[in-house]
């Protein structure tokens, strides 16, 4: 059974390395195969000192999109199968319909983009292209045991994130990276849930917003709960346009 008493963990989170070539060369990643020699990363990312990893669990209602970046909602989605095709017909239509339901004076919803990560590799051979592999040290992802950890986008000194480019062979955009600062706070839920619903920001162009963003992560609690079939789960990134 879960418990619902909240478990604060301690971790040492990977943060980008500040290097001085960073005020005139930009960071960037290319997820693309590169000529012998040349870099396909130019920055570096490392373990920081121990943190603490706050537990939202039975505090959820304190946190929210605006305050904090970040927010956790109870709801079930119907979804039979983790297949491309009932994925795109039936599970994408519901989110929109969540968020248009859950983000305050939301007045349309574009969902851009999304990934299955899988845990399974017959999953991710049966998709490919549409999985992110959760053994790749690119996305500091670990299999069936790492949860998410979103940061308090109101503890975030906007110095503290850095431009980086990431380049495809069909489009190239770009990610804040964090660098450390103690000042700082980090959240999970532990005993995460199919229905724990998690959303955050990557953008926020709202003047009166408290939090623009909301940097994430993942890590290993000390304890995890037994994990009888690989982990699946579904990453889905929108636009949402509100009347504010």
């Amino acid at each position: 059974m879960m418990s619902n008493m909240a478990r604060d963990e301690v971790a040492s989170l990977r943060y980008l390395q500040w290097e001085e070539k960073f005020h005139d060369t930009k960071p960037y990643t290319l997820y693309m195969d590169v000529p012998d020699g040349f870099p396909p990363q130019n920055f570096k990312v490392d373990a920081e000192e121990a943190e603490t990893i706050h537990d939202v669990r039975g505090y959820e209602s304190k946190y929210s999109l605006d305050d904090n970046g970040f927010a956790y909602y109870k709801h079930h989605f119907e979804l039979e199968n983790h297949d491309r095709e009932t994925l795109e017909r039936d599970y994408i239509p519901q989110v929109e319909a969540f968020l248009m339901k859950t983000i305050p004076n939301a007045t349309e919803v574009k969902i851009y983009t999304w990934r299955l990560r899988s845990s399974d590799s017959a999953v991710r051979n049966k998709l490919p292209g549409g999985v992110v592999n959760l053994s790749d040290p690119t996305h500091h992802l670990a299999p069936a045991t790492a949860v998410h950890v979103v940061a308090d986008g109101s503890t975030l000194d906007p110095n503290d994130l850095i431009a980086a480019d990431y380049v495809r062979t069909t489009y190239q955009g770009e990610n804040l990276l964090p660098l450390y600062n103690k000042n700082c706070r980090w959240y999970y839920m532990s005993d995460q849930m199919p229905d724990d619903v998690l959303l955050f920001k990557s953008y926020d162009s709202r003047a009166q917003s408290k939090a623009k963003c909301c940097p994430h992560v993942s890590f290993r609690p000390t304890k995890v709960p037994d994990v009888p079939k690989p982990r699946e789960s579904i990453e889905v990134k929108a636009i949402v346009f509100s009347s504010e």
